[in-house]
């Protein structure tokens, strides 16, 4: 009887500490490949290689926190990296500066 109670106990304490093979959160979203796709954060992400931006460069040219954004709208995935401003991708100099100067 010691003996089962000593390896529930043993099971107990392992499982706490996260030895089960779960999935990040961030895994089971739906990858999306399609550049220039709208998607829904929370359930879906950007595949490797794109980004996920949202416009946050004003007419004026100056950026939007996007801490303090509370526009509508959803991200898009945009090839952001490639060397190339794709405004056509919403790519602008506050949310891709790698590529837009």
């Amino acid at each position: 009887m010691k003996g089962f109670v000593f390896v529930l106990l043993l099971l107990a304490f392992l499982f706490s500490f996260g030895c089960t093979n779960k999935v990040s959160e961030d895994d089971s979203l739906k990858c999306i490949s399609e550049i220039g796709k709208a998607y829904y954060p929370g359930t879906e992400k950007c595949c490797n290689g794109l980004k996920s931006v949202f416009p946050y460069e004003l007419p004026d040219g100056t950026c939007i926190d996007p801490a303090s954004d509370n526009r509508a709208g959803a991200p898009i995935c945009a090839p952001c990296g490639n060397g190339k401003c794709e405004k056509e991708y919403s790519e602008d100099k506050c949310n891709c500066p790698e590529d837009c100067k």
